[in-house]
């Protein structure tokens, strides 16, 4: 039987745009368990802004994913973007953790950014993501996690501010002590 040979249609990725990256490890694996594995990644984001002019807006690392909102001069950059990311963090992770050829990724999801109010929304989305998966209990703990770019955040658009918009997008409240309850009810 004969079949079709498949096609990968090309995909154009528009000019002096934001993108909204997410990569998530195979299985959703816990390899970003312990601060040193965070920063192996934050160490790779840092290069991607400096070696390759990769304008960074927003990140977050995760237990088990990483968001990241950049923009670029250039769309067809958005590949040199994902293997930068991908393959420097395989090497290393396999290399510092003694594992060989080991890839552990997922199919990367990559939206580009039409218009200031999705901007807004995806900043507040990847700021409050440590938020959402627990990796923090509190805004005021946020506000220290080094892993996320809201601590910058709060510099550039003030606390309150930020807060409201983590707040609206990622479905947690704080109670009076700044308890959070993660059914998204105040506790009393």
């Amino acid at each position: 039987m004969l079949q079709t040979p498949f096609y990968r249609r090309k995909i154009v990725w528009p000019d002096k745009s934001f993108y909204f990256f997410t990569l998530s490890t195979f299985a959703h694996l816990p390899y970003f368990q312990s601060d040193r594995q965070k920063q192996l990644v934050l160490n790779f984001i840092k290069d991607l802004q400096v070696k390759h002019k990769v304008g960074i807006k927003a990140f977050a690392i995760l237990l088990n994913h990483i968001h990241l909102l950049f923009y670029l001069k250039q769309g067809k950059a958005v590949s040199l973007v994902k293997g930068f990311l991908q393959g420097n963090i395989t090497r290393e992770y396999n290399r510092e953790y003694e594992l060989q050829g080991k890839s552990f990724w997922h199919p990367t999801k990559v939206l580009y950014v039409k218009d200031s109010k999705s901007l807004f929304n995806i900043i507040a989305y990847i700021d409050g993501n440590p938020l959402k998966h627990k990796a923090v209990g509190t805004i005021a703990e946020l506000s220290q996690y080094h892993f996320s770019s809201f601590r910058y955040h709060i510099k550039e658009f003030g606390y309150e501010f930020m807060e409201g918009l983590v707040y609206k997008f990622i479905n947690v409240k704080e109670d009076s002590w700044g308890q959070v309850n993660f059914l998204g009810r105040c506790s009393k």
